[in-house]
């Protein structure tokens, strides 16, 4: 050995071993840590799925208005040819009321008469009446089945049916005996096909009403008047009644 040269002390060793082991514990540590971190991954990813599908089926679509001469047809109901509507409820019922057409013919409501839960109705029997004063319109099942729950809110508040027809003014909720609920749905009137009916509803309507009912019924615009009751003597009211709801 040189004098320059430096012997190899035992620390020098000591260090040596430590650095291998600690790559030694190092290489099956970071092994656990990346086996954790997959096992992690294959229990997250279905939990993440499965919440991602839960807040989809759960999260309700958003619903769009559309106005046919100032009347609201909102695209998550059906409308029924005499002008009550139906919409898909929980399990296998649907809700149903009278459409906004309705209502503002006969304005403000102050009385409703509803049928017994339980009671059996076919595709166009009575389902509930709608008064004002000594006038009054009978709201059409809109689909057959069983009255399964009554609304409570119309008989603190039957104006409500005039405020959300389509939302809190819902009338009853019917579960089909025989058909199901799509089936029940199907024929009614949906999407395009329920805007361009009641667009033919209004013109028929303004037909039905001659002058010089029709000027009070209309406003500017040609939107229906939310209160067209006022402006039909009692010959027209009982021809409008007997054409779009008998």
């Amino acid at each position: 050995m040189s004098k320059n040269e430096t012997p190899f002390q035992f620390t020098d060793y000591v260090i040596v071993a430590a650095i291998t082991l600690g790559v030694l514990l190092l290489v099956p540590l970071i092994a656990v840590v990346g086996f954790a971190l997959q096992f992690g991954f294959v229990l997250a990813a279905p939990i993440v799925l499965i919440a991602s599908t839960i807040h989809a089926f759960g999260t309700r679509p958003e619903v769009i208005v559309t106005q046919v001469q100032g009347i609201d047809v909102p695209n998550d109901v059906r409308l029924y040819r005499r002008h009550s509507w139906a919409r898909r409820a929980a399990a296998n019922c649907v809700v149903a009321g009278i459409d906004d057409f309705a209502q503002r013919l006969v304005g403000p409501i102050e009385s409703i008469d509803t049928p017994l839960v339980g009671k059996v109705v076919a595709e166009g029997d009575v389902l509930a009446v709608v008064r004002r004063g000594d006038r009054e319109l009978p709201v059409r099942a809109p689909v057959a089945g069983v009255v399964s729950q009554i609304n409570p809110a119309l008989a603190k508040d039957p104006s409500v049916v005039n405020r959300a027809p389509y939302g809190q003014g819902w009338l009853v909720e019917v579960t089909p005996e025989k058909a199901t609920v799509k089936q029940s749905l199907k024929q009614l009137f949906g999407g395009g096909r329920a805007l361009r009916w009641m667009r033919a509803e209004v013109d028929r309507l303004a037909m039905l009403t001659a002058p010089p009912e029709l000027a009070h019924t209309l406003a500017d615009g040609g939107e229906l008047s939310p209160d067209v009751h006022t402006h039909l003597d009692e010959p027209t009211w009982r021809r409008v009644v007997d054409e779009f709801f008998a």
